[in-house]
Formats: C-alpha cells, sequence, structure tokens
C-alpha cells in the first residue's frame, strides 16, 4: 500500500473508499470495515504524519514489500500466529469472503485483479461447500418432488 487520498465519503472522518496505489503502480479503491476504520482513526490520531504516505517508513517514504513482510511476521509471532505472511492474509480474506457469500466477482474487485483467473487462484472452496451450495441453488433440487405428487412433477417437467 503505497498512497492515501482523499475520496468523497466518510465513516468515523476516514474518506471512504479511500485511494492506494497498489501493485504494478495501479491505482484502485480500497473498502473498510467498521473496525478497520476504528483501529485506522486510532492509528491516524496518534501518529505524526508527516508523509503523503498512511505508512511511511522511517524517513517518509512509502514502506517496501520486504518491510511488509517483516513486520506482518513480526506481528504473527506476537499474536501466536506461525507463518504470517502478506499473501497469506490476502488468500485467508478472498477464501473467508467466498465462504460468507461473498460473490467472485466482488472478490476480484477488492483483490484488485484485472483477471478472474487470478482471483479464482485465491479462492480455495472446500468440496462440502460446493455440495452444500448445489444442493441450496440448483434448479435441479427444485424439480424434486416429493412422492405423491406426480401431477406437480408433470407441470414442472413440461415447463421445462
Amino acid at each position: 500500500m503505497s498512497n492515501f487520498e482523499s475520496l468523497p465519503g466518510t465513516a468515523g472522518g476516514l474518506p471512504l473508499p479511500i485511494k492506494i496505489i497498489g501493485k504494478g503502480n495501479k491505482e484502485r479503491l480500497l473498502n473498510l470495515s467498521p473496525i478497520s476504520v476504528r483501529h485506522l482513526r486510532r492509528y491516524i490520531c496518534t501518529h505524526r504524519l508527516d508523509s503523503e504516505y498512511l505508512f511511511p517508513n522511517m524517513d517518509g517514504r512509502p514502506l517496501t514489500r520486504a518491510a511488509i513482510h517483516k513486520i506482518v511476521k513480526k506481528a504473527g509471532e506476537v499474536a501466536g500466529i506461525a507463518g504470517a505472511a502478506p499473501h497469506r492474509i490476502r488468500k485467508t480474506f478472498a477464501t473467508e469472503y467466498a465462504a460468507n457469500g461473498g460473490d467472485t466477482f466482488s472478490l476480484q474487485h477488492e483483490m484488485g485483479h484485472s483477471d478472474i483467473r487470478t482471483t479464482m487462484r485465491y479462492v480455495s472452496v472446500q468440496q462440502e461447500e460446493v455440495h452444500r451450495k448445489h444442493q441450496q441453488y440448483s434448479p435441479a433440487t427444485k424439480l424434486i418432488v416429493s412422492r405423491g405428487s406426480r401431477k406437480s412433477h408433470s407441470r414442472q417437467t413440461t415447463a421445462l
């Protein structure tokens, strides 16, 4: 995350969504959850930001990828989370987003991917979840009729 810039709309005094410059120098909008907004407000209030960057290094320049990796790894160790890394956090976010009902196209936007295939690599869906979703949303499931109602079954298949 490089740059932080105000946009219309606020949540608790913070502009939402916020504009960031990400990997490949691509500009995109980042949505934040209410708890993220609360923590970000606290960070802004307690840190003197003499930089155009929200999370600058000691020289006021943007953090490098290596520095971010080191910060995340150290925070993971403090929290007792083995193997904490930025990529793992992104993968976990994507997996949980999908598991909680988020659609792939919205996730693609949230992740900042230009190609849906990149997003699909992040999403690891459990086979049980696929089966459950199939049972819930498949049109074929609606064709199954309880015993003894052949008349209803005939109408449904005729409509096909």
